[in-house]
């Protein structure tokens, strides 16, 4: 197996090394970041003046340029990745509405809560060293968690319990430990988290921001339901413990740097700050009106605690690179990240919690999976895994048909409308169709006997 990938990725590195310098308007940054993604992986282009459209994906071209068009998005890019090489990447738009500032192949992008896989790969990296079980408690590393408390509403109001359950950290993995986001949770929760997590200024570290968070109550007892939040920023915290080095530096150590992935942090340079992609608000009918100005501020330099949760900024290309490793089961330019057995553990179906929301599937340890028939039109396929940031950045990873899909824009509130299209789009001029079940087959044949 192993003989046959090498075989394989040599025949790529000399197809795609081809495939770039036929690209003669690729930006050196591109070509930089390219040469990063491995000897078998790199990014060219088919965006304006760069390439042709295959015929194939004329379709979803359309739907990326009406989208622009339309002003459902200022610019956006999509990167399809089958078997190892790029089948397309097309970018439209602009990076900052109004400036004629184009987003480019190579711009960064704040994915958010793509953060969370990999803080959860960063904590599993420590499971398999040794230094944590998954179904430790959270307050044996973090003792601010040894006594939570639960907030319940009842027919006479909202009252403080008791934890009755321990929080893990399989509950922090999969979003099950009751730690909201509070922003759109129902009075008094907003304004307990206020109290709690913003006097003084915020928290002033990651450390602090778990001793604030840990006095606001859950919104249920650990283990009980799914309900997704800030759990992955304490899990930041855990990794840094465990470790014995800020979060950051940890990522940075055994997965950022390893990988190559030289876009991606929790700030952007300086000299970076041209590639940088505005963040974008919508009107009441949903389309792009303005700049967040608000996006910029805190990516000027290092933030006040490094959020697992949602921090990073990265390009596509290096957020490729953490994607091909987990599909190439956990390793990447001939090093190990995590065992093939763990990247299964982390997007197996066994592993996820229920999601109450219609738009998710299960969770698992760390990603969206998708575990029985994609009942949401084709846009990811059964066995595949995935998740989203609220800027609308999205990405799946199929490893039975050997595929990476992301779909990058900045714009909020969060929306997967588009993506749903793109992805069907993609899956159908790929020929990838979800699997039939039982029953419709049974029907199909009725038929056919009938007919």
């Amino acid at each position: 197996m192993r003989n046959r990938r090498a075989q394989t990725d040599r025949r790529l590195v000399n197809r795609l090394r081809s495939r770039l310098l036929s690209f003669a308007g690729v930006s050196p940054l591109l070509l930089l970041a390219s040469a990063c993604v491995s000897a078998s992986h790199g990014i060219s282009s088919f965006a304006a003046g760069e390439g042709r459209v295959p015929a194939r994906f004329q379709e979803v071209d359309e739907l990326l340029k009406g989208a622009v068009a339309d002003g459902d998005s200022a610019g956006l890019a999509l990167l399809v990745v089958r078997r190892g090489n790029v089948e397309f990447l097309q970018v439209h738009g602009e990076a900052e509405l109004g400036t004629g500032r184009p987003l480019r192949t190579d711009s960064i992008f704040r994915v958010y809560s793509m953060t969370k896989a990999m803080t959860s790969v960063a904590a599993m990296m420590l499971w398999e060293d040794g230094k944590l079980r998954l179904d430790d408690p959270v307050a044996a590393y973090l003792p601010e968690w040894r006594e939570p408390v639960v907030g319940k509403y009842t027919l006479t109001g909202h009252k403080i319990v008791p934890a009755e359950r321990t929080m893990t950290i399989r509950d922090l993995l999969r979003h099950t430990s009751g730690i909201p986001y509070y922003d759109w949770l129902l009075p008094p929760y907003p304004e307990l988290y206020e109290a709690e997590m913003n006097y003084d200024g915020g928290p002033k570290s990651l450390a602090d921001f778990s001793r604030r968070l840990s006095k606001v109550p859950l919104v249920h007892q650990p283990q009980a339901m799914w309900t997704y939040g800030a759990g992955t920023d304490v899990l930041g915290l855990v990794v840094e413990v465990v470790s014995g080095q800020p979060f950051e530096e940890f990522l940075k150590e055994r997965l950022i740097t390893p990988l190559g992935m030289v876009d991606t942090g929790f700030f952007v340079e300086e000299e970076d700050w041209s590639r940088f992609a505005a963040l974008h608000e919508v009107d009441e009918e949903g389309k792009v009106s303005g700049v967040d100005e608000s996006g910029w501020a805190s990516y000027r330099g290092p933030p006040s605690y490094p959020s697992g949760g949602g921090g990073l900024v990265s390009t596509m290309s290096d957020y490729l690179m953490f994607l091909q490793m987990l599909l190439d089961g956990g390793e990447w330019k001939g090093r190990r990240y995590l065992r093939e057995r763990t990247v299964r553990l982390m997007t197996s179906p066994s592993s996820a919690a229920g999601a109450p929301h219609p738009v998710f599937n299960p969770f698992g340890l760390g990603f969206e999976v998708i575990a029985e028939r994609n009942e949401h039109k084709g846009w990811a396929m059964e066995g595949a895994y995935g998740w989203s940031g609220v800027a609308r950045t999205h990405y799946v990873v199929d490893p039975e048909r050997d595929l990476i899909l992301l779909l990058y824009q900045q714009v909020m509130p969060f929306d997967v409308g588009l993506r749903n299209e793109v992805f069907e789009a993609v899956h159908r001029a790929l020929s990838i169709y979800p699997r039939q079940t039982a029953a419709e087959t049974a029907s199909q044949s009725e038929v056919t006997d009938e007919g």
